[in-house]
């Protein structure tokens, strides 16, 4: 476990995108117990969510998410708001896990540290990142376009006329 600069990144945020930010951590499920020790000691800004169940709830509420390789980045690139990749550990987790995707092929600006992720935050070009998320997911064959719960109950509509 590697402590992030917390306010550096806080400073970022509110300079590239304004207002007031609440950082939100959440951990991997087997390091439920660590999180108590590891993120006891938080400023106010910082909320430990690691015991929190639903994690798609906390992507619903996240305004700009940033991982180190966990999986749910994969469903947050569906809403296109700012995605962050932090390589801590990158050549420990390619050996023993491995990647879906090479991460430099993601839409994901990647940063190596605190300090760099908040450079990377700073320069966040949204048109860019948007058509990089386009094209990583038309690369995959990603067909979502929001409307599938519409398409389904049209279809049901259409199949109790009958």
């Amino acid at each position: 476990y590697e402590a992030l600069d917390y306010s550096l990144i806080k400073k970022a945020l509110e300079e590239r995108f304004g207002g007031k930010w609440q950082i939100v951590i959440r951990l991997h499920n087997r390091l439920k117990k660590e999180s108590k020790l590891w993120l006891n000691d938080l400023p106010s800004y910082v909320s430990d969510a690691t015991l929190y169940e639903d994690m798609q709830e906390l992507l619903l509420v996240t305004d700009v998410g940033v991982t180190d390789y966990s999986s749910w980045i994969f469903d947050y690139v569906l809403s296109r708001k700012p995605g962050f990749i932090i390589e801590l550990g990158l050549e420990d987790f390619k050996e023993s896990r491995g990647f879906y995707y090479p991460i430099e092929t993601t839409p994901f600006p990647i940063a190596k540290d605190s300090e760099e992720l908040a450079e990377r935050i700073r320069a966040f070009d949204n048109d860019k990142y948007l058509k990089d998320v386009d094209r990583f997911l038309e690369e995959r064959g990603c067909m979502e376009d929001g409307q599938a719960s519409k398409r389904i109950a049209e279809k049901i509509n259409e199949l109790m006329k009958q």
